[in-house]
C-alpha cells in the first residue's frame, strides 16, 4: 500500500504512467505472496517462482526511493536457525530495507537450491548435472549475501544471513558441488589423474567449510 500510495501521489490521476505503475506493484504483491506466503516445494518450478520474485524487487529498487523517510516497505523475517525457546518465539527482525528483504530471499533461493541437488538421484547423468547446477548456484547466491548484506542492512543481521554463516554455507555448497563432479568423473571413466585432481579438490574444499565450522556462531550447532 505505501508503494501505491506513492505512485498515486507522484503520477497524474488516471494517466497510463499512474496505471502502470499502479498494476506494477500489485504483481509485487502478487509475486511475494505465490514466493513466500506458504511452504515451497522442492522442484524447479518453486525455485522459479522465488527467483522471478527475487528479480522483480532488483528491477524495482532503483525506480522508487524506498526508505523509512520515503516509501516506507517493513519486511519482517525469521532467522532460519533459531528455534525459539519455551516462552519465547524464534527470533525475527523487521526492516523497512529493501535490501534486507532482497538478503532474505536470496538466502531462500540458495536454501531451496541445496534441497533440490540433495533429492536428485546421483546414479545417473541427469542427477548428476542437476545436482552440481544448484549447488554452484547456492554457493554463489550464499556468497552474495555475505559480501552486500552489511551495506544493505546498515545493522547487525541475524545469524542466518550474517556474513560468517553464509559464507560457511557457501564454502559448505561449493564442496559438495566439487563432490558432484568426482562422481560425474568416476562414472565417466575418465583419466585416473583427473579423478585424483578432482578428489583432492573437493577434499579442500571440505576442509576449509569443517574448518569454518568450528569457529563460535559461524553455524548454529
Amino acid at each position: 500500500k505505501p508503494l501505491v500510495k506513492f505512485i498515486q501521489q507522484t503520477y497524474p490521476s488516471g494517466g497510463e504512467e499512474q496505471a502502470q505503475y499502479c498494476r506494477a506493484a500489485e504483481e509485487l504483491s502478487k509475486l511475494r505472496r505465490a514466493a513466500l506466503g506458504r511452504p515451497l516445494d522442492k522442484h524447479e518450478g518453486a525455485l522459479e517462482t522465488l527467483l522471478r520474485y527475487y528479480d522483480q524487487i532488483c528491477s524495482i529498487e532503483p525506480k522508487f526511493p524506498f526508505s523509512e523517510n520515503q516509501i516506507c516497505l517493513t519486511f519482517t523475517w525469521k532467522d532460519a536457525f533459531d528455534k525459539g525457546s519455551l516462552f519465547g518465539g524464534s527470533v525475527k527482525l523487521a526492516l523497512a530495507s529493501l535490501g534486507y528483504e532482497k538478503s532474505c530471499v536470496l538466502f531462500n533461493c540458495a536454501a531451496l537450491a541445496s534441497q533440490i541437488a540433495a533429492e536428485q538421484n546421483l546414479d545417473n547423468d541427469e542427477g548428476l548435472k542437476i545436482a552440481a547446477k544448484h549447488y554452484q548456484f547456492a554457493s554463489g547466491a550464499f556468497l552474495h549475501i555475505k559480501e552486500t548484506v552489511l551495506s544493505a542492512l546498515n545493522r547487525e543481521p541475524t545469524v542466518d544471513i550474517s556474513p560468517d554463516t553464509v559464507g560457511t554455507l557457501s564454502l559448505i555448497m561449493l564442496a559438495q558441488a566439487q563432490e558432484v563432479f568426482f562422481l560425474k568423473a568416476t562414472r565417466d571413466k575418465m583419466k585416473d589423474a583427473i579423478i585424483a585432481k578432482l578428489a583432492n579438490q573437493a577434499a579442500d574444499y571440505f576442509g576449509d567449510a569443517f574448518k569454518q565450522c568450528q569457529y563460535k556462531d559461524t553455524l548454529p550447532k
